[in-house]
Parts: structure tokens; sequence; C-alpha cells
């Protein structure tokens, strides 16, 4: 298993917003049939809001979407696409409806890319 910190730049385009992402770890290992396996860890920092099952959700769905485009010949590993609420002690690992919650994260784009254009890709 190799473990290396993440990209200081990630962005994905959704819903003609560009969503900057950051994860802070990769996890490297070997799979079954000599595959490339990958995780993350994205730590979530905030006392006065905690992060709750929804929410890590949705952060974990476009981060996935983003690792499948962004590392090819990778297979992405759901018990290690980890969001970790740091002040609640909480670790939420990859939910099965990703595809459901990236929906509803390109329609919340697409909402704020109406009402504020100056946030619209170039």
């Amino acid at each position: 298993c190799t473990i290396t910190p993440g990209p200081q730049t990630w962005a994905i385009d959704l819903g003609g917003v560009n969503v900057s992402l950051r994860p802070e770890l990769f996890i490297e290992f070997e799979g079954k049939n000599g595959h490339r396996n990958v995780g993350f860890v994205k730590l979530y920092l905030s006392k006065g809001h905690r992060l709750d099952e929804h929410a890590a959700g949705i952060i974990n769905a476009v981060m996935a979407e983003k690792a499948v485009h962004a590392l090819p010949h990778t297979v992405l590993s759901n018990p290690h696409l980890l969001v970790v609420d740091v002040f609640s002690g909480t670790i939420y690992t990859a939910p099965t409806h990703k595809k459901k919650l990236m929906n509803e994260a390109v329609a919340a784009c697409e909402e704020i890319a109406h009402f504020w254009p100056r946030y619209l890709v170039s």
C-alpha cells in the first residue's frame, strides 16, 4: 500500500461550474488480478457545521467522479474512498448510490450557474 499527498489543484466541471476539489491523500495498492486500486482521503474541517451522511456522500461521489477521469487504468476501491469529518471524528465511506448523488450535485451547480453567472466555467 502506498499513501501519497493529494494534488494541490484538482477541479471538475459540474453543471457549468468549476468545482475545486483537493483530496488530502491518495491510497494506492495492488488489487485482485494485479489491478491498480486507488482510494482517497478528503478531510472536512468545520467546527460549527457537522457533516451528515448525505453531504459526505455528495462530496464522496464528486471526488470519485473526478478520480475516474483523472486516474485512468485504475479501479476505485469503495472502502478506501473516505471523507473524514475531523471535528466530529466521523469517517464516511463511499455510498452505494453515487450516481444519484452526482445528479444532485450537478443540479445544485446548474442552479448556481443560473443565479451567479460569475462562477461559470470560462
